[in-house]
C-alpha cells in the first residue's frame, strides 16, 4: 500500500480515518457470530485466536474470553490496534510471507484480506497458517470479490460526518490483469485547518471461490457457507485434521 501526505496535514496517514469510514460495519455482531462458530468447532475459553491482516483490531476487540494475537503489514494500523488491545500479542507481518509464533487454536482471515496475497504466494499463506494451528484447529477465511463480480470503472464514495469533522473518500475502480486497483482519495475538512487530501492505493487479487477452496483443501477440510459477514459474501470454514492416533 502506498500513501502520501501533503505538508502540514493534521492526519499523519489514512489509518487514522479507517475506523471512521467503516463506522457502519457491525464488527460487534460479526464477532459474536465468529465466537459462535469457534465454539461450534470446539474452542474453549482461553483459546489462542490469531487474526492475519488485523488492521486496527476491531474484530479482536469484540472477541471475549480468548488470547488475542494479530499481525498487519501497516505499522500505523497496528499502532491503533495496540491502543485498542492492551495485552494482545501484535506484530508487523506480511500475509504473503507470514511468520507466525504458533501454536494457535484459530485463525481469522477476514474482510477480503486474502486478496492482498498474489497467487504465487497463496499456497504459502495457507500452509503457514495450517502449520501454526493445533490439530483440530480452525481457519475462517472471508474472500474478496470474484473476477466475474468485479466492476471496473465504477465510482465509489464513503463519508463520515460530525459537526467538526467531514470526511469523503472516493475512488474509481480499475483492473490490471487479475488485480483490482482502488486508488482512494480522502478529503478531510475540520475547523481551523485547510482541507486535507490524502491518497492510498489498494491492490487486491480477484480470486475465484474455486481457487480458494482448492488452495485450502491442500491442508484443511473445507466447508463453504453462503452466510458471510457482508451481504452476498461467502465464508470458508477450514478445519485442520485432528492428530491421528
Amino acid at each position: 500500500m502506498s500513501r502520501r501526505r501533503p505538508p502540514g496535514a493534521r492526519f499523519s496517514n489514512v489509518a487514522e480515518l479507517y475506523d471512521l469510514l467503516y463506522h457502519f460495519k457491525d464488527y460487534r455482531g460479526d464477532a459474536a457470530r465468529i465466537a459462535e462458530i469457534l465454539v461450534e468447532e470446539g474452542l474453549k475459553s482461553g483459546a489462542r485466536v490469531l487474526e492475519g491482516a488485523c488492521g486496527t483490531g476491531v474484530y479482536l476487540q469484540w472477541l471475549n474470553g480468548v488470547q488475542k494475537l494479530g499481525y498487519d503489514l501497516d505499522p500505523a494500523m497496528l499502532e491503533l490496534a495496540r491502543r485498542r488491545l492492551p495485552g494482545a500479542e501484535l506484530w508487523v507481518g506480511d500475509l504473503a510471507d507470514p511468520l507466525i509464533p504458533g501454536p494457535v487454536d484459530a485463525v481469522l482471515l477476514l474482510f477480503g484480506a486474502v486478496g492482498y496475497v498474489p497467487p504465487e504466494r497463496l499456497d504459502d499463506l495457507i500452509r503457514a497458517h495450517a502449520q501454526a494451528l493445533v490439530p483440530g484447529g480452525v481457519l475462517l477465511l472471508e474472500p474478496w470479490v470474484q473476477p466475474e463480480e468485479f466492476q471496473a470503472n465504477r465510482p465509489h464514495m464513503a463519508t463520515y460526518e460530525t459537526p467538526f469533522l467531514k470526511i469523503a473518500r472516493q475512488c474509481v475502480t480499475r483492473r490490471e490483469g487479475g488485480w483490482c486497483v482502488l486508488e482512494f482519495h480522502h478529503l478531510v475538512a475540520r475547523p481551523d485547518f485547510p482541507v486535507e487530501h490524502l491518497v492510498s492505493t489498494e491492490r487486491l487479487w480477484l480470486y475465484t471461490h474455486e481457487e480458494l477452496e482448492q488452495a485450502l483443501s491442500t491442508c484443511f477440510e473445507v466447508e463453504k457457507t453462503e452466510r458471510g459477514f457482508m451481504e452476498g459474501r461467502t465464508l470458508f470454514v477450514a478445519r485442520k485434521p485432528p492428530q491421528k492416533g
